[in-house]
């Protein structure tokens, strides 16, 4: 058996799908940097492993597992198994194991989750937990209506009467690309969603959406090279549903883009242009 330590997306791509003896690959990057595994390494010959305080998104059929305090998302059909005091994100139809002391949100009702030991899930969406012995929990939020009980539930604090809010756009900064609806949310432009109707429906015309987190907005783009944006949104042009489909995500009529971020949510300063 043989160990090898990634730390940078390239080199993590660089592996082969299948090794000659089996082989621990061991995620230990920066918790400033994320890493997409995008592909599924043979079972048989490998293993997929988080470690340290490292960023973790699973797409496809891959199988990893979370140790030490790193965060992974799992998304499409990958499996997680999550140990120490690891945090996972559960989307779509994927299917994580928990134990120890770690922690599951779970974002979809297709997902399957299984916690044992102390581990905790939040139910953010109706789906198929179990929970093994007496210790693991299930804990199902309840939810104010209205904007300032969304803004409450999701811990953001208005500042003169304005809040910060996320986006994820295209390499481009778009969103919406090739339709009726196609925006262009450039740094330090202002915007005004035309015919605003956010009571009309929950998604689709006649508003603008954002999330609290970044990775919220993963739930509605995953396309190579996309970009998060922070906006800043004046509380008066906020409207929020009534029993969401999607509760992290919210309506808004017009705001200012401020700059991009990275997965944390952290600005990303603009690199110098020499002369």
């Amino acid at each position: 058996m043989k160990t090898i330590i990634v730390k940078s997306q390239s080199e993590l791509d660089a592996l082969p799908l299948k090794f000659d003896e089996f082989t621990y690959i061991e995620i230990r990057s920066d918790a400033s940097i994320e890493i997409l595994l995008r592909k599924a390494f043979d079972a048989d010959s490998s293993q997929v492993t988080a470690c340290g305080s490292s960023q973790v998104t699973a797409y496809g059929s891959s199988q990893v597992t979370a140790c030490g305090s790193s965060q992974v998302r799992a998304c499409g059909s990958s499996q997680v198994t999550a140990c120490g005091s690891s945090q996972v994100r559960a989307y779509d139809s994927s299917q994580v194991r928990a134990y120890d002391s770690s922690g599951v949100h779970v974002h979809s009702s297709c997902a399957v989750v299984e916690i044992a030991g102390f581990a905790v899930a939040w139910l953010l969406a109706k789906a198929k937990v179990k929970a093994k012995g007496r210790n693991a929990k299930i804990v199902t939020p309840t939810r104010k209506s209205g904007v300032a009980g969304w803004l409450t539930e999701e811990g953001i604090k208005a500042v003169r009467g304005k809040v910060v809010l996320f986006k994820r756009v295209s390499k481009d900064l778009k969103t919406q690309e090739g339709t009726s609806n196609e925006t262009t949310w450039t740094i330090g432009e202002a915007l005004t969603v035309p015919n605003w109707s956010p009571t009309s429906a929950e998604c689709g015309a006649g508003k603008f959406h954002a999330c609290s987190g970044t990775w919220f907005c993963d739930q509605f783009r995953s396309n190579m090279g996309d970009r998060y944006i922070a906006v800043e949104i004046a509380v008066k042009d906020l409207h929020a549903w009534d029993k969401p489909s999607y509760p992290h995500k919210i309506a808004f009529r017009a705001g200012r883009v401020l700059h991009e971020v990275n997965w944390s949510g952290n600005k990303i300063e603009a690199k110098a242009v020499a002369s």
